[in-house]
């Protein structure tokens, strides 16, 4: 009896495991043919099942959605695994033994630290989307409330987000709250000095919030003579196109070559390269990387492999324990045990797959002429693009999402500049 419940928890584990892989493996191919309803069908139905994958599952069907440009269902589905992983921190006394003596994945995935980080930042992007900017600061605010609990509580040492930096100040800065937006634009320029038009975000903000003695500094660091009223409301008034784009595939995890029993997070090879540019007049729109999350995943996976290390050691006392235990009343099924602990102590390879590698963003003055693209590659790239317009009263967030893959940015600065212009000119006409 005991050796038919050993064999039969060896054939449901590798079971488990191989039918999660290929799942997410069939939904990694669909994604990166821009076929987003069929990768988010694949994996939907384990999404919203209660199962030791479920996390993994909701978290790709969560992104997936977001590409697809379905932001309200995105949200749905990350307030679920949001949820999902605060209970899962809370780990049974039973689980942790099946973790013991067998794997990892024996065990209700819970998500990566990076990984519960990067959900508020999705959902403050689906949120500026659905023109809910109060929501998207209070995700911000709930994703800087995690890294300080985290460097807190837990000892870990993880810098800001800078992304989420940038977008607070956006926000703040199209309701016109110009103190919090200066000090959103200081707090990412720390961790992002180099960032193209941040020099002209710190100098405008400092001005308008009559912050003279920053105003000041910022005008002598960056070799800024002169700053008017009128350049301020130039700025103020001005709409912005302000684009947001994925670019790649984010790290995977694979078997350790060191211990092969646990996980290493590695960089995705890319099929192709990704350089896309677009063309203002002669001057180069090219986005800059705002957040490489290769290296925050990376950077964040390795703070945690010690503890991971320290878990399999104790694994492997454990499981002599025992085996001798089982080998004083029958030596063959104490043979037996070890096989099976030692098949099913694989590397845990659950994660949230469907990562980009790269953020970028990049900010422009719709007045200027007409964006012309110039596709330099294609690649399986994703983009979410979009126009803040500040001049009308409105401020919607206009959103233009591309769901071919190999046409990152069809014709959104021509539509999204079209129908801000054609706004204000209604406005215009209105007030005449």
């Amino acid at each position: 009896m005991g050796n038919s419940l050993y064999l039969l928890v060896l054939l449901l584990n590798l079971s488990a495991c191989s039918t999660y892989q290929m799942r997410v493996q069939k939904s990694v191919e669909e994604m990166r043919g821009g076929n987003f309803e069929a990768a988010s069908f694949l994996i939907k139905e384990p999404a919203f099942q209660e199962g030791l994958d479920q996390v993994a599952y909701l978290l790709d069907y969560a992104l997936l959605q977001h590409y697809a440009g379905d932001f309200e269902e995105s949200n749905r589905a990350f307030h679920l695994v949001e949820d999902l992983t605060d209970v899962k921190d809370y780990i049974s006394l039973s689980d942790e033994a099946n973790s013991l003596i067998f794997s990892e994945s024996m065990v209700a995935y819970k998500g990566d630290d990076y990984e519960k980080i990067l959900i508020n930042i999705f959902k403050a992007i689906n949120f500026m989307a659905l023109d809910n900017d109060e929501a998207a600061l209070v995700e911000i605010r709930r994703l800087n409330d995690k890294l300080n609990a985290y460097r807190s509580q837990a000892g870990r040492d993880y810098s800001a987000n800078p992304l989420a930096h940038y977008l607070a100040a956006v926000l703040w800065e199209k309701q016109k709250a110009w103190d919090d937006a200066c000090i959103e634009y200081e707090k990412f320029y720390d961790l992002k000095p180099s960032f193209p038009g941040i020099e002209e975000d710190l100098v405008f903000c400092s001005f308008v919030s009559q912050r003279w003695e920053k105003h000041r500094k910022w005008k002598k660091q960056f070799g800024i003579n002169k700053y008017t009223h009128k350049m301020a409301k130039q700025r103020k008034e001005q709409n912005e196109l302000l684009i947001i784009s994925y670019q790649g595939m984010g790290p995977v995890k694979v078997p350790n070559p060191a211990w092969p029993r646990l996980p290493s997070l590695v960089p995705r090879n890319s099929l192709r390269s990704y350089t896309y540019s677009r063309e203002i007049t002669k001057k180069s729109l090219q986005g800059s990387t705002i957040l490489d999350i290769d290296k925050l995943a990376i950077d964040a996976f390795n703070e945690q492999f010690g503890k991971l290390l320290a878990k399999r050691i104790a694994a492997r006392v454990a499981k002599d324990q025992i085996r001798q235990k089982i080998k004083k009343d029958d030596q063959g099924a104490a043979f037996l045990a070890m096989v099976i602990m030692d098949v099913t102590d694989q590397a845990d390879l659950r994660q949230w797959s469907m990562l980009p590698k790269l953020i970028e963003l990049r900010r422009k003055n719709l007045k200027d002429k007409a964006l012309e693209q110039d596709e330099k590659n294609q690649d399986e790239s994703l983009s979410l693009d979009f126009a803040i317009s500040k001049k009308l009263e409105n401020k919607k967030l206009q959103v233009v999402l591309s769901k071919d893959s190999h046409l990152i940015y069809p014709k959104p600065a021509k539509e999204i500049e079209a129908k801000i212009n054609q706004e204000s000119e209604v406005k215009n006409s209105d007030q005449d």
